[in-house]
């Protein structure tokens, strides 16, 4: 009777059964899982980058060349992982490098296929998957760090797989398997967590929510078998091992370009926790950024996860979060809905995340920065497009259903109801419905790939790595460089340990030099260079000052100073001064002066420097303001600015000298001319309006020693014309003395040039009215 069965149901003390999921669509989920690896793989491998790609890449290849010790938290997965990558592949592709990439392309396909079979069964569809894996593996985000050597493409395989294995729990749980099997995945899946935490400490937030919803969903039973809970905390601590690399590199290995100082106590919980930068911080809090505005993160956001997910299609995510979050109610006991589960990861990831994050992102290089910490939440968008998209699969599929006649239609039933034809009936059924929709995830993910596969092209991508050689060619054998800036340090890393270039020269980063742990690895590294003291930090006690170093270090070596002085520390002021050598500087004795022919001799130094060197190739159609392709060209450029206009400072200061000293600042006025009319012809985008002007000011303090030279009149027309063109452009006022100028100068050119003065040998150059017509015509079409 009921009442009987009601009651006896109600003194059971057997949990309520979980209510049964719909199957799991049976239509080809795992020839569609080798399908999205291997056109993954296949578009990784065609856009692999080059070479070494920005940001951490370079110091990253570095050290898991060295086996060393990775910057904070310390990644020793990523580094044994990387380094197994060079070794067994760079005997496939080659290049160490291209290796090492290609290893990382293999992960970022793994973890596609783990997001698109999470989807897949969490929306008991096939294009669901296909077209969250789709979007996911393709967006430019996670394409970007997909094709380079980074920590991201890792987290992304840990992260999808651990949406994976959160759905594959639910589904054992909701069918009623048996206890060992949904025990031995809680098992497998803490072990899992522990391996992902050795990579990218992100994870955390998401496995602080799923933690808390395995425990109440299934904690009582959990505990009611004490030896799987044993077995869950020895196998997530099984997944941590990996930190002992950190050990066993410091001890055994040693590497000059390891971080941190793993062998005591609080030199690795130092390492673990990021304390440098800042346990919960993007940045470190020396560092005293404007934290940007709340809401103005969450619309960069917005935007981004747009440019993600083909512009519109983030609506659809919205639809499938709501038909989640209707699972919830539907199912009457949120503890098991993985659906609800997901929106909830989501929504404490974007809270959690957001609330930390101290970067001014209003900064585009900075912004660029934060993007890749919005990869793993964009997975779980992804995953609620593809349930968005299953939701449509669904509804058509009812149609079909209600279209179809019953097998208990009655006579008079079948009379009324609609007549269809055979090819209708043959047409209109449930698995054509889903290979329609399948054909729509192919086409989705199609569709990413062709909108996004010019710009994450990076095949021909060798921008950074001839940067750090630009930066390493001129300078003498077996100098010091001083180096100050992530990029710098990075690049130059990578074509020394990687390309073997120039491995003579001994690279000192400035802002390492700080700590006493990166002093003793220089000690053991360079024995020949003098130390000071412990640390570099003057003022305070075990500290040296970088015009002691120098002191130490000059009659020995060359010493170089690339992107600057550190600041804080002006003891090297009156003392040293520097010289453009390329992009990076030489330390000189603050009275240098010139005769002839030393002059003669640097000049020619420089020009071989940077003048000889390959023209950096110009991506700017391609890359973003973020990228760290546009700072190398940056200080590409730089370094023509800041040579000429050391020349032309040096001839301004010395022009009233006489005799040979006077033949010095010629010389310096003429290469000041010769530099900035390459910065006319060649810089890209396009030359600076001081690049500009300063040509026609070189030209004129040139003149002063060749007054009849009808090049250098050509010049000055020339560079004071193109500085009031660029500053009409742009709307900007411009200075009556300026076109003054531009006017004399054209007439002198054109009296110089029609009384038949010789040019200057350094060769023959249109009229300046061929070369205005020029312009002019070609701005017109």
């Amino acid at each position: 009777p009921p009442k009987k069965q009601k009651k006896a149901t109600t003194s059971s003390s057997s949990p309520t059964p979980a209510p049964q999921l719909p199957a799991s669509t049976p239509l080809w989920n795992t020839p569609f899982a080798f399908f999205v690896f291997i056109v993954s793989l296949v578009v990784y491998g065609r856009t692999l980058h080059a070479s070494v790609g920005g940001g951490d890449a370079g110091e990253l290849m570095a050290v898991s060349h060295d086996l060393g010790t990775p910057h904070p938290p310390g990644y020793p997965l990523f580094a044994m992982y990387t380094k197994l990558s060079e070794v067994v592949l760079t005997g496939v592709i080659g290049d160490p490098g291209k290796a090492m990439n290609l290893g990382h392309a293999i992960l970022s396909a793994g973890a596609n296929v783990f997001l698109f079979a999470a989807t897949a069964k969490l929306a008991s569809s096939t294009a669901a998957g296909l077209i969250a894996a789709g979007l996911f593996g393709f967006s430019p985000a996670v394409w970007t760090y997909a094709v380079v050597t980074e920590v991201f493409p890792l987290n992304n395989f840990f992260v999808c797989g651990l949406l994976y294995l959160s759905v594959q729990y639910y589904k054992l749980y909701c069918k009623n398997a048996t206890k060992n099997r949904v025990r031995r995945i809680v098992v497998f899946s803490c072990f899992w967590s522990g391996l992902a935490c050795t990579n990218q400490h992100t994870i955390v937030i998401f496995l602080i929510p799923i933690v808390l919803w395995v425990l109440v969903l299934d904690g009582p039973h959990l505990i009611a078998a004490p030896k799987y809970l044993v077995y869950s905390v020895l196998a997530g601590l099984a997944g941590l091992s990996p930190y002992g690399y950190l050990i066993w590199s410091a001890l055994y290995v040693r590497s000059k370009e390891s971080w941190g100082d793993c062998l005591t106590w609080k030199g690795l919980t130092t390492h673990l926790l990021r304390k440098e930068y800042g346990t919960f911080s993007l940045a470190s809090k020396e560092a005293n950024y404007r934290r940007a505005d709340f809401m103005l993160a969450f619309k960069k956001y917005f935007e981004d996860c747009s440019m993600q997910t083909l512009q519109y299609l983030w609506i659809v995510g919205i639809v499938g979060m709501l038909a989640l979050t209707r699972q919830f109610f539907l199912l009457r006991t949120w503890r098991l809905s993985v659906g609800f589960l997901f929106v909830v990861v989501y929504t404490f990831y974007m809270a959690f995340f957001h609330t930390l994050a101290n970067l001014p992102i209003d900064n585009p290089l900075f912004l660029g920065v934060q993007q890749r910490f919005w990869i793993q939440p964009l997975s779980l968008v992804c995953v609620f497009i593809g349930c968005g998209f299953a939701e449509l699969e669904s509804i058509l599929i009812s149609l079909v259903h209600q279209a179809a006649p019953t097998t208990t239609t009655t006579e008079t039933d079948e009379s009324k109801a609609p007549k269809r034809s055979g090819l209708t009936s043959k047409l209109l059924t449930r698995q054509n419905v889903q290979c329609f929709m399948i054909a729509v995830g192919v086409t989705v993910l199609v569709l990413q790939g062709r909108m996004n596969y010019a710009a994450q092209d990076e095949s021909e991508n060798y921008i950074i790595r001839d940067f750090g050689k630009t930066i390493l060619r001129p300078l003498k054998k077996n100098s010091i460089l001083l180096t100050k800036g992530d990029i710098i340090i990075n690049s130059a890393r990578y074509v020394q340990q990687l390309e073997g270039y120039r491995t003579d020269v001994k690279i000192i980063d400035q802002e390492m030099m700080t700590y006493y742990w990166y002093v003793d690895r220089l000690k053991e590294a360079f024995p020949d260079v003098t130390f000071p003291n412990r640390f570099y930090f003057p003022g305070k006690v075990g500290g040296f000052s970088i015009a002691q170093f120098i002191d130490g270090n000059s009659m020995k070596f060359g010493i170089y100073l690339c992107h600057g002085w550190k600041e804080g520390d002006l003891s090297w002021q009156g003392r040293f001064t520097t010289r453009p050598m390329g992009i990076a500087t030489e330390v000189v004795p603050a009275d240098l002066t010139y005769t002839a022919k030393r002059m003669q001799k640097y000049v020619e130094t420089v020009k071989d420097s940077i003048w000889k060197h390959p023209l950096l190739p110009s991506l700017d159609h391609k890359l973003r303001p973020w990228a760290w392709e546009l700072v190398c060209q940056s200080d590409y450029y730089g370094a023509w600015h800041r040579s000429a206009f050391y020349f032309l400072e040096y001839s301004e200061k010395h022009s009233t000298m006489g005799g040979d000293k006077k033949s010095a600042a010629a010389q310096a006025a003429n290469a000041a001319v010769d530099l900035y009319e390459w910065l006319r012809e060649h810089q890209q985008p396009e030359p600076s309006d001081f690049a500009l002007r300063n040509l026609g000011v070189a030209a004129q303090q040139a003149m002063k020693y060749e007054p009849e030279d009808v090049r250098l009149a050509e010049m000055a027309a020339e560079g004071f014309k193109d500085y009031v063109h660029h500053l009409q452009d742009k709307g900007l006022e411009v200075d009556p003395a300026v076109r003054e100028a531009a006017n004399y100068y054209r007439n002198y050119f054109h009296k110089l040039d029609a009384s038949g003065t010789k040019r200057h040998q350094q060769g023959v150059h249109q009229s300046w009215w061929t070369m205005s017509r020029g312009i002019d015509l070609e701005e017109g079409a």
